[in-house]
């Protein structure tokens, strides 16, 4: 019985493990979420709601975790968290956008740019620390391909088509327009 929801605006997942309950509540203005997290016992039952933290804009379930990008109204940029159920660490920041691939593999766009071809700079992070891939990139272009490996094309005079895979970047082609994948 998860009581003092409104369930038509609340997101519920469960930890892989089954021990946690994370729950996103939409606010009042509809466009930023709360986190709750509570433990389940060994009777079933959920424990008290712990209130993680609020003006979430974004968030992706992961494992027993939940990566969340938490930014106030009217700024474009935000920083991300990661709540695994004991901690909430803050892992990047001043960030326009996050993708979680998996839990060791957080991808995030800073420093966007809405030119003619919208642009932004390219981060992995990985155990906490950011890691610049590419400077750059064209933000329509940008493409996971699988877990762990992506497509995306710089911005510069070649327009150079990039692949990342296994920790590092390589240049494939210039002189491309747009990546079409094929499944």
């Amino acid at each position: 019985n998860l009581e003092g929801y409104d369930k038509a605006k609340t997101s519920f997942s469960f930890s892989d493990d089954g021990n946690r309950i994370f729950a996103l509540v939409r606010d009042a203005a509809g466009d930023r979420f709360r986190l709750y997290s509570c433990l389940i016992g060994s009777d079933m039952k959920p424990s008290q709601n712990s209130n993680i933290n609020n003006d979430i804009f974004s968030y992706y379930f992961v494992g027993n975790s939940v990566v969340y990008m938490k930014s106030d109204i009217g700024k474009n940029t935000g920083d991300i968290y990661v709540f695994d159920g004991n901690e909430n660490k803050k892992i990047a920041n001043a960030v326009n956008a996050l993708k979680v691939d998996r839990a060791d593999n957080i991808i995030v766009l800073k420093n966007y740019d809405e030119s003619t071809i919208p642009e932004a700079d390219y981060y992995m992070v990985v155990d906490g620390k950011e890691e610049l891939i590419a400077e750059d990139i064209s933000v329509n272009s940008f493409n996971i391909v699988e877990s762990g490996k992506s497509a995306f094309i710089i911005n510069s005079d070649k327009k150079e088509l990039n692949v990342y895979y296994s920790g590092s970047s390589s240049v494939i082609s210039d002189d491309v327009s747009e990546i079409v994948l094929f499944n």
